[in-house]
């Protein structure tokens, strides 16, 4: 009877450390994880605060010159931001307290916090992709020149790929007019306005002066690109309204 209450008391011992070993290796496996988010996220701080130290020079240089900074303002606060996200939760990591947890609140506690930390990377990430834009740039007016050509670049790349189907419509409108004659006035409407919206785009295109405008003077190149963005926002339009009567022409077999 006695050597059964020993084998059943070792029993009891090894599964108990069993059981002590293989909490250990979870607890350490969560660990090891938090932290290699954690790197992750110290890795992307180290830009954060090399491009707020760039910023902040290339501001200070504009001021002393005279130039406009505003520019650096919003780019500046974020990373500002993404620095102070991270710097708080590294106070308020509980390091000292985590291992007199239980399982069950240790692994709630270092998911919780992998989580906000994966939050702070994609803030600063954010905010290392504002930073890296705005320290390419000598100046606030030069970043000012870039936003503008993007801007318009943007309104034409948005229906440039469209016009293949303004040409593949036209085809199909044209076939519908000869199998619907009572059709007729409202297909060649609509086909008029596909070919209209088309050589539209190919004039603007043709007179846009893209190789002229580096070398504008600032007044003169803000002047001419926001009348560009003008007009080939009306184009953009055009493409837009004439592709969406046709398809719906097409849809219905005939007006």
């Amino acid at each position: 009877m006695k050597g059964i209450q020993l084998l059943l008391i070792a029993t009891l011992f090894t599964v108990f450390a069993c059981g002590t070993s293989e909490s250990k290796k979870k607890r350490e496996s969560l660990y090891q994880s938090t932290l290699m988010v954690h790197d992750s996220a110290r890795a992307v701080l180290d830009q954060v605060q090399l491009l707020e130290r760039q910023a902040n020079a290339l501001r200070k240089d504009a001021r002393e010159s005279g130039q406009d900074t505003e520019c650096y303002e919003a780019p500046l606060q974020e990373l500002r931001d993404a620095n102070d996200a991270y710097q708080t939760w590294m106070r308020s990591f509980e390091m000292e307290e985590i291992d007199k947890l239980d399982d069950e609140a240790y692994t709630q506690y270092l998911n919780n916090e992998s989580q906000k930390l994966q939050e702070i990377r994609k803030q600063m990430e954010n905010a290392v992709a504002s930073g890296e834009v705005i320290v390419k740039f000598e100046s606030c007016i030069a970043f000012e020149r870039k936003i503008l050509f993007d801007e318009v670049m943007y309104v034409h790349d948005e229906v440039m790929p469209k016009m293949g189907e303004i040409n593949q419509l036209e085809g199909v409108l044209a076939k519908l007019k000869d199998e619907k004659p009572k059709d007729a006035k409202c297909l060649d409407g609509a086909i008029a306005n596909l070919k209209d919206a088309d050589r539209s785009m190919m004039n603007w295109m043709r007179n846009f002066k893209r190789n002229e405008i580096d070398t504008m003077s600032d007044e003169d190149y803000f002047e001419y690109m926001n009348e560009e963005r003008r007009r080939v926002q009306v184009v953009n339009d055009k493409i837009k309204s004439s592709l969406t009567e046709a398809r719906k022409i097409r849809e219905n077999e005939g007006c």
